[in-house]
């Protein structure tokens, strides 16, 4: 079972933490500044991770899951082994609420909250939402702050006026929460399945602009990241995963670790234009 423990004091965008993430194969210590953003992502993908590995050995709880209750998840969770309360506090150190939506493998994230009468947009920027794309199970969290404030979009906006004009197709990205852009087809990962030693080959696709910096990550058990960032190199040409689309993709090449320590790894990527756009992850079985 994953654990998250964490005391931490927002300042501005930043955060001065100290935050532990552990189960009992590996412990990771947060220390010193921390980004929100980086928290949210790294907590988040741990929960995914957990998810994963509970559909890949106990497929008979996907009925159950596909029934909770977004808003409230806990309980069912727990029941299943999964330590909700223990993310949510972690996550809650960033000022923001999670909530969890299990879908039918496909469904439309945005349209199936919105049938349950929950906005996910704007969303906080420093939580940006996250879907997981499984074998019998979608998952997708996003979240909501937990005190009123300024809002995300003034904020972004007063960035935005001392941007560059060249940058400013990155700030008019970072304000669109259309949901377009949470599309699984946007991102896929090579191969499908983990081996020893393996090299992963990253496709994201999103609307070309300048500045944009690429996060790949591929989490295993424990909660521990291997975290890829990529921004002067990256390449772009046509993309071929969403079909009749003005999109364009990048490939990144990632490897993995000799060993994968349970039965699904979680491979992901998401954009920053500065702050961060939708992560989208794969859930990747291991031989």
């Amino acid at each position: 079972m994953r654990s998250w423990l964490c005391a931490l004091p927002i300042l501005g965008a930043a955060l001065l933490a100290s935050c532990v993430i552990s189960t009992s194969h590996v412990r990771v210590h947060y220390e010193g500044a921390v980004e929100a953003e980086a928290l949210v992502v790294d907590l988040t993908l741990g929960l995914f991770s957990d998810l994963a590995s509970l559909e890949a050995r106990n497929p008979s709880a996907v009925p159950r899951l596909l029934r909770t209750d977004p808003r409230e998840p806990g309980s069912d969770l727990k029941s299943l082994g999964i330590d909700f309360e223990s993310f949510r506090q972690g996550i809650s150190s960033a000022g923001v609420r999670p909530f969890v939506l299990f879908l039918s493998p496909g469904a439309d994230p945005v349209e199936e909250a919105r049938r349950r009468g929950i906005a996910i947009a704007p969303w906080p920027e420093q939580a940006p939402p996250a879907l997981l794309v499984g074998r019998e199970l979608d998952t997708f969290v996003f979240f909501e702050p937990l005190t009123p404030g300024q809002g995300r979009s003034e904020r972004i906006s007063a960035r935005a006026q001392l941007a560059s004009l060249a940058q400013l197709r990155s700030f008019a990205l970072a304000l669109n929460p259309s949901a377009e852009r949470l599309d699984s087809r946007r991102y896929w990962v090579d191969p499908q399945r983990w081996s020893k030693s393996v090299l992963f080959e990253h496709t994201r696709c999103e609307e070309r602009a300048m500045g944009l910096e690429l996060v790949t990550k591929l989490t295993y058990a424990g909660g521990a990241t291997d975290t890829l960032r990529t921004k002067d190199d990256l390449t772009w040409r046509p993309c071929t995963l969403v079909r009749d689309s003005n999109l364009e993709a990048v490939k990144v090449k990632q490897t993995s670790r000799d060993k994968a320590g349970r039965n699904v790894v979680v491979a992901s990527s998401y954009f920053r234009y500065p702050v961060a756009g939708p992560v989208l992850s794969r859930s990747v079985p291991v031989k």
